[in-house]
């Protein structure tokens, strides 16, 4: 039986996970479930997606993602990447 293990376990997934250390100061607003996905939206990522990615449900990502939209005070997630994502003004 081989035991050896991957010196490097997560290293494939890490490269997926958005960037958490360069939060705005806003993101002090938001709870720990609201932080994990707030990267993902601000990154134009859809529901679905981030739900399968970080394993939760759809309606809970779309639940925690509607409490992020009133704590930053937008409508949606078109204006959250507009103001806080990885887009300039100019959508580059």
């Amino acid at each position: 039986m081989d035991t050896m293990k991957d010196p490097h376990p997560n290293e494939g997934t890490a490269l997926l996970q958005p960037q958490l250390h360069d939060l705005p100061p806003e993101a002090a607003l938001l709870d720990t479930e609201e932080r994990e996905v707030f990267p993902w939206l601000r990154e134009f990522f859809t529901v679905p997606w981030i739900a399968e990615t970080i394993m939760r449900g759809k309606s809970e990502v779309k639940q925690i993602a509607g409490r992020i939209y009133r704590k930053l005070g937008v409508k949606n997630q078109a204006e959250l990447v507009y103001r806080y994502g990885v887009l300039d003004k100019e959508g580059h």
